[in-house]
């Protein structure tokens, strides 16, 4: 099976204050719930079989599977007590499970356990288990594990913001106590094949493949203002966080959970300022630039320390009735660059974060919104265009071994993976009365797989890829709308990962039906 199925359900229920009431204040709850069941895998493809059917899944794969439901609550409280302040509440609670039962390796008939990734990236030195994953029957003690990445997740807290107005200058703080855990319970089930057809034949017991509790609280406040000064606009900020992480492990010989669990902690304190500030040249064209610093938590190994970046961006801005646009020119400074240990990279799947060295991501943005009928005698015509270009030039600045396969044996100079050099995108709609036509192209560039620098080699790249998207709209009253669209519309088949495990195609071409009601 492929494809999947989602249900999502919302309900919001909101209260005002009568338009006569001196305090004016509102109460809003909200609900929702999602389930899903995506019939997905990290599967992929060897480079000889992905050239032939991009889209074939394998026999092995065939008990792939994630199932997952969602609640989230959110209660919000807003006032007015003077004219200049408004004070806004919210408590919230989101509560989510998933189960990912997907193939996690393969077992030899002499009873070794064999990566994916190595069958798939060489299938000729592992032609054994190569053969199982595409439906040959097993023999002796070989075999296929499916893991069942078993997952609980939440996350809760109240957080509380103001905003005082003094003309057109604002003063706005807030402070946020939140926490968030998981609760991983994992095990591997094995699998024989026989005649393409997976069978069960030792079930796992749970708890044995992950075991443990992970879970973070933090206090999080801030402070910004937005200052005018003639054609000046200052938005000074300063943002503050400490977060404490709790890991208990409890591993394969306490699955009852009787004991303490192996504990490990971390916490991380951290300061983050930042400014923007804008200049009006002309009644349409602004100058800004802005310098921030980044922030990413480290998790709960005590060896572990944050990233942190030093992030800085100059623009032109110039916006009229008919034309706006935009260029901006970046420059991101990270230092202790984090890398995890997950599954979807080709790791082991523990999500141990873990540090790296230091990189310069640099580069320019240019966007360019145009209607050509917005002014003249065609105003009733419209056809909004939009251009969108990303130049980024990123490279680690220093020189480290890792674990990651995606890193590696690093080099200063060495290009990041899984990051475009280029990328282009290309919006238009054509509307007219009750008629619309919608068409989108999306240019990205061949980017590395694994870092390194000089030629890209084919099997540490992915391909360039330009997708075409068309739609068609049409009114049939002013409460009902009908669409029909296509995305990929060429059916283009490019690489697009090679990772976990094998090669992985883009979305072939999908077309979507669609009916909107406004009452």
């Amino acid at each position: 099976d492929t494809g999947f199925s989602k249900s999502d359900r919302l309900v919001k229920l909101r209260w005002d204050s009568p338009s006569t009431a001196m305090l004016k204040q509102s109460l809003q709850i909200k609900v929702a719930s999602v389930e899903e069941q995506s019939y997905e895998t990290y599967l992929g493809l060897s480079s000889a079989d992905f050239a032939l059917t991009p889209y074939r899944r394998y026999a092995a794969s065939a008990e792939d599977v994630m199932n997952t439901s969602q609640t989230q609550y959110v209660l919000t409280h807003t006032i007015t007590p003077l004219a200049y302040l408004e004070l806004r509440t919210d408590i919230y609670r989101t509560n989510f499970h998933r189960n990912w039962y997907k193939l996690d390796r393969a077992v030899d008939s002499t009873g070794t356990t064999v990566k994916l990734g190595s069958i798939l990236n060489s299938p000729d030195d592992y032609s054994e288990t190569f053969s199982y994953l595409t439906g040959v029957n097993t023999t002796g003690e070989a075999g296929l594990d499916v893991k069942a990445n078993n997952r609980t997740y939440f996350a809760e807290g109240v957080q509380h913001r103001g905003i005082f107005t003094f003309g057109e200058n604002k003063l706005i703080y807030g402070v946020r106590a939140h926490r968030d855990g998981v609760d991983r319970f994992q095990w591997r089930d094995r699998y024989t094949m026989l005649d393409g057809a997976m069978s069960l034949s030792t079930p796992g017991v749970e708890g044995t493949a992950g075991n443990r509790v992970e879970s973070a609280e933090a206090i999080a406040t801030y402070v910004r203002s937005i200052l005018h000064f003639g054609k000046f606009t200052f938005t000074p900020g300063v943002r503050h966080e400490y977060i404490t992480f709790k890991r208990f492990d409890f591993g394969s010989d306490d699955l009852e959970r009787v004991g303490e669990g192996e504990p490990r902690s971390n916490t991380a304190l951290v300061l983050l300022p930042g400014a923007g500030l804008n200049y009006t040249l002309f009644e349409s064209l602004d100058a800004f630039v802005g310098v921030h610093r980044g922030f990413i938590p480290p998790g709960s190994s005590p060896d572990t320390e944050p990233e942190t970046s030093i992030n800085t961006e100059l623009g032109l801005r110039y916006s009229s009735n008919s034309l706006s646009a935009q260029m901006v020119l970046f420059n991101n400074d990270y230092e202790n660059l984090l890398g995890a240990d997950v599954a979807s990279s080709g790791g082991t799947g523990s999500g141990d974060l873990f540090n790296g060295g230091s990189a310069l991501a640099k580069g320019l943005e240019l966007e360019i919104a145009y209607d050509p009928f917005a002014d003249g005698p065609f105003d009733h015509l419209a056809m909004p265009t939009r251009i969108g270009y990303t130049y980024t030039d990123a490279q680690f600045t220093s020189t480290f071994d890792s674990d990651f396969g995606a890193w590696g044996e690093v080099e200063v100079g060495d290009r990041l993976p899984y990051l475009a050099e280029h990328q282009l995108s290309f919006i238009t709609s054509f509307e007219v009365k009750k008629i619309a036509v919608d068409v989108s192209a999306r240019y990205t560039s061949s980017m590395r797989t694994i870092a390194g620098q000089g030629d890209f080699i084919d099997s540490e790249s992915t391909d360039a890829t330009t997708i075409l998207d068309a739609g068609f709209r049409y009114t049939l009253s002013d409460s009902f709308t009908i669409s029909v669209g296509a995305t990929n519309l060429l059916d283009g088949t490019y690489i697009v990962s090679s990772r976990p495990y094998g090669l992985r195609p883009n979305m072939p071409r999908a077309i979507k039906f669609g009916i909107r009601a406004s009452f």
